[in-house]
């Protein structure tokens, strides 16, 4: 299974990513006291199904995905919002 990951994983900061990007069956993101804002809206999605895989401490994970997307949110964070 082929897996990206939001580097560096932010502390204390803001990571913002955005525009046409190929998206891979499972992505990683990580939150530590920090905001994470990704804009998957113009991405393509390369698997039926998309595992993005988010932890989040103290933080901040906002992910905007394109229209017609269906999303399970199975989770929660600690002291933090995704």
């Amino acid at each position: 299974m082929r897996s990206g990951r939001v580097t560096p994983v932010p502390v204390l900061s803001n990571v913002e990513r955005r525009g046409a990007q190929v998206l891979a069956e499972r992505l990683e993101v990580r939150s530590f006291m920090a905001n994470v804002e990704l804009d998957l809206a113009r991405a393509r999605l390369t698997a039926r199904v998309t595992e993005i895989d988010v932890r989040c401490v103290l933080g901040n994970v906002e992910i905007r995905l394109p229209p017609g997307v269906d999303v399970e949110n199975h989770g929660g964070a600690f002291m933090g919002s995704f």
